[in-house]
């Protein structure tokens, strides 16, 4: 943020009178050892990227269902200090309805909800890179973001080291990469859009158009997965109805085959019906004859026993004409 300016009251105010200090004027003043210290408005660039910062953290709060806040209130990171970070992500707890009217806009330090606070550089270096760094270490935020736009470049710090006032992890990040934070579940956020003055209302264009593109894609990809899905179900009625056919044919080849083995079947019972026949026919053929034949054979023992007869009345009447 630009530079404070030091506004010397009587005498130094407890945190308690801070909260009431100038709400007669319109300007914003941060506490600093019992000081009140006017805070300049930002300039446009400034605001731009905080409003930018607002934006995309709240959507990645959402994004992940996060019970975090990212908004601009004040945090206490002394007994007698209260900043104002120009970002600040916190928890709110659950009793915090009680007395919030007195001390609404604070996180105290009795509060451990604040996980990220960001400062934009401008002209307080200082105050930014080691006054307000080493009051966050030891206040134990958990990361405490720098975006310095003459550096261009965006200083993550974690891992406060709360006793020595310091980060254990400082990280750099400038344009063309992205910077992940942990108190936001690992989202990721590109350096260019900030330090290139993007203003949220692009960011929310850009952001509507990226959703616009996943749902168009979504609604593609679904409508190929039931291109596919009627396909499939199209290749399985065909081949349900090549094997419905297959079936029906060899049910037709076995009914012919059953008719083939009947028709055979019949034709063998009637040959051997026929053979019975003419086996029936030779046998009474025969048996005719056999009677034809001892008819025969009757009627010639007759005729011998008829000449015989007559012989011997022959024979007897030589004898008696002798």
């Amino acid at each position: 943020m630009s530079a404070p300016v030091v506004t010397a009251p009587p005498r130094r105010l407890t945190v308690e009178e801070f909260l009431t200090y100038g709400q007669d004027d319109d300007r914003r003043y941060e506490l600093v050892r019992g000081i009140p210290v006017e805070m300049p408005p930002p300039s446009e660039r400034h605001q731009l990227i905080i409003t930018a910062l607002l934006h995309l953290f709240n959507r990645a709060i959402a994004e992940r269902g996060l019970l975090y806040e990212a908004v601009q209130l004040g945090l206490q990171t002394e007994v007698d200090t209260i900043r104002i970070p120009d970002v600040l992500v916190y928890q709110k707890l659950a009793d915090a309805s009680a007395g919030l009217d007195a001390r609404s806009g604070i996180v105290w330090l009795a509060q451990d909800t604040a996980v990220v606070a960001v400062e934009v550089v401008s002209t307080n270096r200082r105050d930014d890179y080691v006054v307000k760094l080493e009051e966050y270490a030891r206040r134990g935020l958990g990361e405490y973001v720098i975006v310095d736009v003459g550096k261009e470049q965006v200083v993550v710090h974690r891992r406060p080291v709360v006793e020595d006032g310091k980060y254990g992890e400082v990280r750099v990040y400038r344009r063309g990469e992205a910077f992940g934070l942990e108190g936001l579940g690992g989202a990721t956020f590109e350096v260019e859009p900030l330090l290139g003055g993007g203003t949220a209302s692009k960011l929310v264009r850009a952001e509507v158009e990226r959703l616009w593109a996943e749902e168009a894609a979504r609604l593609e990809a679904e409508s190929r997965a039931e291109a596919e899905r009627r396909a499939k179900l199209e290749a399985e009625a065909r081949a349900e109805a090549e094997r419905q056919a297959k079936l029906e044919a060899e049910a037709r080849a076995e009914a012919e085959r059953q008719a083939k083995l009947e028709a055979e079947a019949r034709a063998e019972a009637e040959r051997q019906a026929k053979l019975e026949a003419e086996a029936r026919a030779e046998a009474e053929r025969q048996a005719k004859e056999a009677e034809q034949q001892a008819r025969l054979e009757a009627e010639a023992r007759a005729e011998a026993e008829r000449q015989a007869r007559t012989q011997l009345e022959a024979e007897l009447a030589r004898l008696r004409a002798q």
